[in-house]
């Protein structure tokens, strides 16, 4: 297949990717959110498959694998598979679809449990001699597509996206599709150096142009226009975070009679909060709707047509706010909502028939929804820590980045809502930001540092594995750069300053910077060797890497908690019990909710008193574990809560999903979905890991039927 197959003109940076692609080289390309990088992949599969190879396509979230395998599956029919967390279809197929946890696990799975089997066999030397991690990329894929390889930063997925790239081999074709990122010459620098030639990409031009727009309560729709801030400046602006009179001030309905008088619905409306999706929803409904009567008919019969395709959304609790609001043209679209109904939304969106989507910023994360405008309803968001912060550059490109549908608009546009001007001058400040550089976020957890404890024959190899991530490549950046300094300042002591103030100064500064050094250059082995005392501490290795039964479980998990998990698992706690008891359990060992409302699983456990005592000996091996850490001086998260415990238990003894989610739960039911799937994701772990104490398999088995049936296995495939 060759660029003069597409029935359109590509674009200079599509050209110059499919050109580096057919002559087998691999490439990283970074361009703007719609510009049109899927063309790329898409030539990527045709040339694998026309060359007889295999090829795997990589997304960071589930919703983004589900439509690409959808849209792939039309292309090429019988030819792609998927492996999510939650579902594999058709694995030899030769394109597949995964996340890139997936694809992670094949890797280390392919070599470390196969290797417990004959363990007690081996001498202790052998025992830590394994094969190393990049057999299974040789042989399964001869190319690995990265979409939004940007994640490369994500505080909870970077490591993964490192690890992949660290185990594949020289012959694996990379092609690694990034939005705009200002260090893409970093990532190349890196990839180079550690896999090999690889050829970069940078597109700054959006193929629909975009505007934008601010919008207040006493003006009309007007430009943003001002002073802009030289890109890669700093901003020096104050901002009252804590200001929450906008949303009052500039009506919804305003702003939406506003676009359409401007023509320019459709429209997603970003809102950063659950409930401001939905009240925005309802203020929306008490006007006329956005649609036809013809139109609203045809929402009912796509409506009606989606239901019967998913029988099991009958015993949800329904949605009356989202149906009501699909019959006006509008959408809600969050976290909360059950997967199937945000797959009812973006399919009615993608259809044309939904005139404004009221989302949060999940939204923003891959999936294909274009729109002729985006609104934007605050410049700050809430953060991890519950604290509230301005929006970053690179969320903005985002979001702003779905205005405007190639081939159907001329032009896209993006509304900020600015209800005073320092909105308005923080909106154009905003605009005229650069994208912040991609830093690494790689860690090693207690798993990893035990994989390669078992495969390397000698610390050196471990280091030298270690030292390939990003996040070493980026301190060793660093470290160059200080020890540049230091020479400078060296010199500019050898030359005798005149005061004495400065000799201090400039000694004072060469001898924190070289402490500086020396811990960026070793601050990942230093990590490594904390971790692996732990493991040393609790008995799961020795001092010569040999690996206990619970050492080589705790390589076979991928895991946040993996430590709370292995010693729950190899303690008495789960012994003789039932699958719903041993679900509700380890439900204890997931992360925690975001609400600290009072849970509703108090007055459940109040009369288990059997249940009490078994969560008691977990929670002082959580203690004990914790001490360990902060003695070896790690701080690793060692999850332990009771929250989703009576609605586990619950679900998985046969009760019915509403009275689960209503009484017991107390939560939204698409974040009991997914808590109930990362569940079934760790008791598959727990039940296909060859280290498992033979006695438990069958309660995890049973487990995991009773959890993934009706409405939470259907979830797992959209």
């Amino acid at each position: 297949m060759t660029e003069d197959h597409f029935p359109f003109t590509l674009d200079p940076f599509q050209q110059d990717a499919i050109a580096a692609i057919a002559a087998r080289r691999s490439v990283i390309v970074s361009a703007p959110t719609g510009a049109g990088k899927t063309v790329i992949a898409e030539f990527a599969i045709e040339q694998t498959l026309a060359m007889g190879g295999r090829v795997v396509y990589t997304a960071p979230i589930k919703a983004l694998s589900n439509q690409k395998y959808a849209n792939f599956s039309e292309r090429w029919p019988g030819r792609v598979g998927i492996a999510t967390g939650d579902v594999a279809l058709n694995t030899n197929a030769p394109v597949m679809v995964m996340t890139t946890e997936v694809l992670r696990n094949i890797g280390y799975r392919s070599f470390e449990m196969s290797k417990y089997r004959d363990a007690e066999a081996r001498t202790e030397a052998d025992s830590t001699r394994l094969d190393g991690p990049s057999e299974w990329m040789d042989s399964k894929f001869s190319c690995i597509i990265l979409d939004e390889c940007h994640f490369l930063g994500d505080p909870q997925r970077g490591t993964v996206w490192e690890e992949i790239m660290i185990q594949a081999p020289a012959s694996v074709q990379f092609v690694a599709l990034s939005a705009t990122i200002s260090n893409a010459h970093e990532i190349e620098a890196w990839m180079r150096a550690i896999h090999g030639p690889i050829v970069r990409i940078d597109c700054h031009h959006r193929p629909v142009p975009l505007t934008h727009w601010g919008l207040s309560p006493r003006s009309p729709l007007e430009p943003l226009t001002g002073h802009r801030t030289a890109p890669g400046a700093k901003h020096t602006h104050t901002y009252d975070l804590r200001h929450r009179h906008h949303r009052a001030m500039i009506p919804t309905q305003k702003v939406i009679s506003t676009l359409a008088h401007k023509h320019l619905l459709p429209t997603l409306y970003f809102i950063f909060s659950r409930g401001g999706c939905e009240a925005a929803a309802r203020r929306m409904m008490r006007f006329d709707p956005l649609v036809t009567r013809e139109e609203a008919e045809a929402i009912a019969v796509s409506v009606s047509d989606f239901m019967e395709g998913l029988p099991n959304l009958s015993l949800s609790v329904p949605p009356t706010l989202l149906m009501r609001a699909l019959q006006h043209g509008i959408g809600i679209h969050h976290a909360g909502l059950l997967p199937a109904w945000k797959r009812l939304v973006e399919q009615l969106f993608e259809k044309g028939f939904l005139k404004v989507v009221f989302a949060t910023e999940t939204m923003s994360l891959g999936i294909h929804m274009p729109a002729k405008s985006i609104v934007l309803e605050s410049l700050k968001k809430r953060d991890d820590t519950g604290g509230v912060r301005l929006l970053r550059a690179g969320e903005f490109l985002q979001m702003s980045g779905r205005a405007g549908r190639r081939g159907i608009d001329t032009e896209g546009h993006c509304v900020l809502l600015t209800p005073d001007e320092e909105s308005r001058r923080l909106g154009i400040r905003l605009i005229a930001e650069p994208p912040e550089p991609v830093v690494s976020r790689f860690k090693m957890g207690y798993a990893t540092c035990a994989v390669l404890a078992m495969t390397f024959p000698t610390y050196d190899d471990i280091q030298a594995y270690i030292e390939r991530s990003f996040g070493q490549f980026q301190q060793r950046l660093q470290a160059e750069k200080l020890t540049g300094q230091i020479a400078e300042e060296e010199q500019q002591l050898a030359n005798r300053p005149s005061r004495l103030s400065d000799t201090k100064r400039l000694r004072k500064s060469i001898a924190h910077k070289k402490v500086s050094v020396t811990r960026l250059t070793g601050s990942y082995w230093a990590a490594f060797l904390r971790t692996t005392r732990v493991l040393e501490t609790i008995d799961y290795m020795t001092e010569s890497r040999k690996m206990s039964t619970r050492g080589f479980f705790l390589s076979g998990l991928r895991n946040d908690n993996e430590l709370l998990v292995t010693e729950t698992i190899f303690s008495d706690v789960l012994y003789n019990l039932k699958g719903p008891d041993v679900a509700a359990i380890l439900s204890c060992l997931l992360e925690e909710p975001r609400t600290r409302d009072l849970p509703p699983w108090t007055s459940w456990l109040a009369h288990r008193k059997q249940m009490r005592v078994l969560l008691h000996q977990v929670e002082l091996m959580m203690y004990r574990l914790t001490k360990v850490q902060q003695e070896a001086g790690m701080d690793f998260p060692i999850i332990f809560h009771r929250w989703y415990i009576a609605a586990v238990y619950e679900w998985a003894s046969g009760a019915d999903w509403t009275t689960v989610v209503t009484e017991r739960f107390g939560g939204q039911e698409g974040d009991f979905v997914r808590i109930l799937r990362r569940l079934i994701d760790l008791m598959r772990q727990c039940a296909e890991n060859d280290a498992l104490p033979p006695d438990l398999r069958p309660s995890l088995r049973k487990g995991i039927q009773c959890i993934d049936r009706d409405i939470v296995l259907e979830s797992a495939l959209l």
